[in-house]
């Protein structure tokens, strides 16, 4: 991402999605932008979404939006194993 970031890409900001909606919402503005976007899980969003939920939606949106990289970002873990 920094590789594109030096080369005149935007970067879409770190996103929250709680659902599938603010999901597409966020890789439809990126893919209008032609730029990457980090993800991240809050507690909220893990506790309300599930785990198991939210890697489906970030496999989901990848796949609908191939061509734009995605970064997860992993550091808001409940706990040292799922940080």
């Amino acid at each position: 991402m920094l590789t594109q970031r030096i080369h005149d890409y935007g970067v879409a900001g770190l996103q929250h999605p709680n659902n599938m909606e603010q999901a597409l919402a966020i890789m439809d503005a990126a893919s209008s932008l032609d730029a990457p976007v980090i993800i991240q899980a809050s507690r909220g969003a893990r506790s309300y979404a599930n785990d198991v939920m939210l890697k489906h939606m970030m496999d989901a949106i990848t796949e609908i939006y191939p061509q734009i990289p995605v970064c997860v970002h992993l550091d808001h873990g409940n706990e040292p194993a799922t940080a």
